[in-house]
């Protein structure tokens, strides 16, 4: 990514700390809570929600968020692996907390990031033109279970308009994870005239 290869100079002009190498055990609990507290606001309506529509699939609400924090620690750490680590780490203990009896039997080691990953490549092959856009677009497909066709101009902008709408659930989360690793953002609302997050 640009960004990492900015000088150390560079990057104190830009008022960033400074990469990482290791992800402390204090910040995986804290975004290990951050992800249970949100999948508790999804589970009442509360997140990603568009008009009377809500997901109800709580896996994918993980999968987004966990995405969405993988994007945020790989602009923290030194290397992607590390933040992998960290995300698999959040993954599994919210996955005990959440759903105790889906882990039962299985290990860290069972849970795929695929999709998490994809997220990643997005944001990075978008970071130029916008990439909270197409974060947004490829978590409502995920969200709301929409099928993609290709070539259909119309509905690949029915779903941008959409993806748009979940924009300040989305940085909630990237901001919320940078935070947890020495950034000062603001999570000012984007696009939905929310109010600011506390």
């Amino acid at each position: 990514m640009e960004r990492d290869r900015l000088s150390e100079k560079d990057r104190e002009q830009e008022d960033e700390p400074p990469l990482q190498r290791t992800v402390t055990n204090h910040q995986v609990k804290e975004l290990t809570e951050f992800l249970v507290e949100r999948v508790g606001r999804a589970q009442r309506g509360e997140l990603y929600k568009i008009d009377d529509y809500a997901p109800t699939d709580l896996a994918n609400v993980i999968t987004v968020d966990t995405g969405l924090m993988l994007i945020a620690m790989s602009e923290c750490l030194e290397k992607r692996e590390t933040a992998i680590s960290a995300t698999l780490d959040i993954i599994w203990g919210a996955s005990k907390r959440i759903a105790p009896n889906a882990t039962a039997g299985k290990s860290k080691d069972d849970v795929s990031l695929d999709v998490q990953k994809e997220f990643l490549s997005m944001w990075e092959n978008h970071s130029r033109d916008g990439p909270l856009a197409a974060i947004g677009v490829a978590a409502t497909y995920l969200l709301f279970d929409i099928e993609q066709r290709k070539g259909d101009k119309e509905h690949s902008r029915a779903v941008g308009a959409l993806g748009v709408r979940l924009i300040d659930d989305i940085w909630e989360v990237i901001v919320t994870t940078k935070n947890i690793f020495g950034w000062n953002l603001t999570a000012e609302p984007l696009f939905t005239g929310k109010p600011p997050l506390q």
